[in-house]
């Protein structure tokens, strides 16, 4: 099990270095030398989430980092993290953080200005408890 823990530790890496690629599951299995099947397989027993869930969650939270820091619109953000469109972004962003971009953006202007930061958290973004041991 350590071995796997360790290479999913590094395709995380991997993944988080290039979330602004186009990251598709043929990409990534490429990249893991594993079949689809076994890729996923193993993923989701380390980290306790699908592959998809993962990617998906990580743009979205890189995503809302650029909104609380940056000056960029919202369609370069959901385009830079290859969403098709501001619609689909705004639905999968929404589901997400239970707010739109735009809503995102002030609030977290309110809460630079009162100089704290936003909190972005989602538990797919932790490493599954089986990683940790």
């Amino acid at each position: 099990m350590m071995e796997k823990i360790s290479y999913v530790k590094d395709l995380i890496s991997w993944i988080d270095e290039n979330l602004d690629e186009r990251l598709t599951l043929d990409t990534i299995t490429i990249k893991s030398g594993y079949s689809k099947w076994y890729l996923q397989l193993v993923f989701k027993q380390v980290q306790g989430v699908s592959l998809g869930s993962y990617v998906r969650t990580r743009r979205l939270t890189e995503a809302a980092r650029e909104l609380q820091s940056g000056d960029h619109s919202i369609l370069d953000i959901a385009l830079k993290y290859h969403f098709d469109c501001q619609q689909s972004f705004t639905r999968a962003f929404k589901r997400e953080f239970a707010m739109t971009p735009g809503t995102f953006r002030k609030t977290a202007k309110v809460w630079s200005r009162a100089s704290a930061q936003f909190p972005i958290v989602h538990s797919a973004l932790s490493c599954h408890p089986a990683a940790t041991q």
